[in-house]
């Protein structure tokens, strides 16, 4: 068996990366000056990420038990010195924050940085006698890490590096032998090179398996959205053969195989055999699946829409509780889920019998519910929800449905969609908890035909979905995410951005906004009585909100359509809207003001989005999958019999595009292409158009195929572009926790 390699930890943070047997600190791989005391308070407050460390600790650690008269200022000095090293400030903390009367605390998330694991001798995989050597060791230094100072413990960590890590070690020991606790381990998983994450507003994009070894989620980059294993034992990121266009997924009950959704079928990709298959064509998209037993399957695809799935033979039964939303099985016969109570204004967790329907209430919640099963005898489970911004556990008694204490915070500013109740957790079976936090601020700046900067018009806020110029050049609308209420509201800019004011209200939420021709009225999507449908508001003073085409709502298919508007005819007649999210659920509709009336007008086999009408009302550009991948079309709108489209439909982006605006003058239409690169095409004659000509590349990673539903809009004369700064709206990098119940144990 290969003696133990000597290789240290480094623990990161921010830019920042200690490497604690070298004492140095880098940042973005430069050393940063830090050295003696202020190397090892930054060393202890490390140690113990969120707790408090009293002044008295740290004099005691660092200074020696007899120094008593220039202790007080040495530690100020030492403090200060270290915040400067940290471009860190005590009035405004990103690191360090001063606990009045008591010491410091470490706030920001560390990353234990481990070799993967190492082969032995033989090169194979290590064997259990290599385990158990490097178990014996990390046991050894975490007993060290509970009995002495964190700096001693900390430098202790970094001189017994083992054949393949301690990390590796235990993660590979409690899986095998089942019976080793693990320590509490915090670190952070970013997007793969060139990808970025998106928000779950109407899925579940990321799970930890049930053993807890591996994290599975969906990224997307230029080439679309793919399915993401990161083992936890190796800093290794790879993709899953066959999974392009993924939308939700989930696991096995074995951990050893993902499913996901993919235009509407349920595949399955086995993690072991590096094999895949089509499990079952569904007549709906998903959401989320729940496993009642190895082969039965319970599958969630939205508030109306619960499907017993046998995964054996692919048979699908509609199942009754149409108001239940994110279904979780505690056993066979009983299952966790949420509705929304309109009384209290919020979801309401209950636990309810498979047979017979009845259901125990819980507690009130913001968010799906998920339970983390007891990890050692004697101890209860949790329940883990959202309430506000905050992600909350619950101590639950799962074989008597009862709660037990009072609900304890774990982390704050998690991301969720409140309307949807999806949210930005999981965790598994033996104390693995993955989380994301806070939507990153982003600026609404103009840019010119080259590119270039030129403008800001809205403060940093976390902006999402499209924005739109007012037709007099002179505001901006755009939505914008609220951490506190896990919605989406509008509000108004001053194109020059000297003012901005906030336009709409929870608890509706608020999405896409677009202008009337003469600016006095803006339509929107709002949740206010139920999925997303149309509505209006007047943009005087006291202007109150209000359905669009209520009289044709009381069709079925109507009334739970999703309404998400892309235009408005310049007559003032006629909006455009889709009427999903996923790509395969799309589809372009009319509603007609005048008649008070829906119809559609984009309604075939693939998936067509986003129509834009001309200026002069007598054409409608879309975005259209038809030859396989999306492209950008213009076709002739006659309104002569009814509303439709008529003649040959001309195609104008050449190597895929999602995104399509007109010029307001008519002279120029304008696409995004799949590649962020945006063209502006010529209007020579109503359906006669000039070559794609590139105009500059949007800076950032491509957004096409995810849910963050970036826009951007063009000025009369087509000179200068306004659009928030891209990727301003992917959520940042997954936070993992190891053996959370410790770590917030209360």
């Amino acid at each position: 068996m290969a003696a133990p390699s000597q290789s240290p930890v480094r623990l990161a943070f921010g830019p920042f990366e200690l490497n604690a047997a070298a004492e140095e600190v880098l940042k973005n791989g430069v050393r940063v000056r830090l050295s003696g005391q202020p190397f090892r308070i930054l060393l202890t407050l490390l140690a113990q990420p969120g707790n408090v460390i009293t002044r008295e600790y740290l004099r005691d650690c660092i200074w020696g038990d007899g120094t008593f008269v220039d202790f007080e200022h040495g530690l100020d000095a030492a403090v200060n010195k270290l915040r400067r090293a940290l471009d860190d400030s005590a009035e405004n903390p990103r690191y360090i924050e001063t606990v009045p009367g008591r010491g410091y605390r470490f706030i920001g998330t560390v990353e234990r940085r481990l070799p993967p694991p190492a082969a032995s001798v033989t090169g194979g995989k290590p064997s259990l006698a290599d385990s158990r050597v490097a178990l014996h060791t990390a046991e050894t230094t975490l007993e060290r890490l509970r009995i002495r100072s964190p700096l001693t413990a900390w430098i202790s960590v970094a001189a017994v590096g083992t054949a393949f890590g301690i990390w590796g070690a235990i993660t590979l020991l409690t899986t095998r032998l089942g019976s080793v606790p693990r320590p509490v381990v915090q670190f952070e998983i970013s997007p793969p090179p060139g990808t970025i994450f998106a928000a779950p507003i109407s899925r579940q994009p990321f799970a930890i398996s049930p053993d807890g070894t591996r994290l599975a989620f969906t990224a997307t980059g230029p080439n679309g959205t793919n399915v993401w294993i990161r083992e936890l034992g190796s800093l290794d990121l790879r993709t899953v053969p066959g999974t392009e266009g993924a939308w939700a997924l989930f696991w096995s009950l074995d951990s050893r195989s993902v499913f996901y959704s993919v235009k509407r079928t349920l595949k399955e990709a086995n993690l072991e055999t590096a094999s895949s298959r089509s499990v079952a064509n569904l007549p709906f998209n998903i959401m989320f699946g729940a496993w009642r037993s190895k082969g039965d399957l319970v599958l969630y695809s939205g508030d109306h829409t619960f499907y017993e799935l046998f995964v054996e033979n692919g048979a699908v039964r509609h199942l009754p509780g149409e108001h239940m939303r994110w279904p979780e099985f505690l056993t066979r016969d009983h299952f966790l889920h949420v509705v929304f109570d309109p009384a209290l204004n919020r979801y309401r967790a209950m636990a309810t019998d498979y047979a017979s329907q009845k259901s125990v209430p819980l507690m009130e919640t913001d968010s799906r519910v998920q339970f983390a099963p007891p990890r050692r005898s004697g101890e209860l489970g949790h329940l883990l929800f959202m309430r506000g911004s905050g992600l909350l556990a619950q101590a639950f008694e799962a074989n008597r449905l009862r709660l037990a204490g009072e609900p304890f915070p774990i982390v704050q500013n998690v991301i969720y969609f409140r309307p949807s109740a999806s949210a930005c957790f999981s965790v598994s079976e033996n104390g693995v908890l993955v989380y994301q936090t806070g939507i990153p601020l982003s600026e609404l700046n103009w840019y010119d035909r080259t590119g270039r900067e030129v403008g800001i018009a809205g403060k940093p806020l976390p902006y999402v979905g499209p924005l739109r110029l007012s037709p007099d050049g002179r505001q901006v609308a755009a939505g914008v995410w609220s951490p506190d209420t896990g919605g989406i509201d509008i509000w108004i800019f001053e194109a020059n951005g000297r003012q901005s004011r906030r336009l709409t209200f929870p608890p509706a939420v608020h999405s896409r906004p677009v202008w009337s021709a003469d600016g006095k009225r803006l339509l929107f999507s709002s949740t206010r009585a139920g999925p997303p449908e149309l509505a209006a508001l007047e943009m005087a003073e006291g202007g109150k909100e209000q359905a669009v085409a209520a009289a044709s709502r009381t069709p079925a298919q109507i009334e739970s359509m999703i309404q998400m508007p892309t235009d408005w005819s310049k007559d003032g007649r006629f909006v455009a809207f889709d009427t999903g999210l996923g790509e395969e659920e799309q589809e372009v509709w009319l509603a007609d003001l005048a008649g008070g009336k829906m119809m559609p007008l984009l309604h075939n086999e693939f998936a067509q989005y986003g129509g834009a009408f001309s200026p002069d009302g007598k054409r409608i550009a879309f975005v259209s999958n038809q030859s396989g991948r999306p492209e950008v079309y213009v076709q002739a709108f006659d309104l002569l019999l009814s509303p439709q489209l008529i003649g040959e439909r001309r195609q104008l982006s050449r190597d895929g595009a999602w995104l399509v605006r007109w010029r307001p003058d008519g002279r120029e239409l304008f696409y995004v292409g799949l590649d962020n690169w945006l063209h502006a095409v010529a209007v020579e004659e109503p359906l006669q158009f000039g070559e794609p000509k590139a105009l500059f590349r949007i800076a950032g990673t491509p957004q096409y195929g995810t849910t963050s539903d970036f826009q951007f809009d063009v000025t009369m004369d087509g000179q200068r572009f306004i659009m928030t700064t891209t990727g301003s709206v992917a959520p940042p990098r997954y936070t993992v926790i190891e053996n959370w119940q410790d770590k917030f144990h209360r």
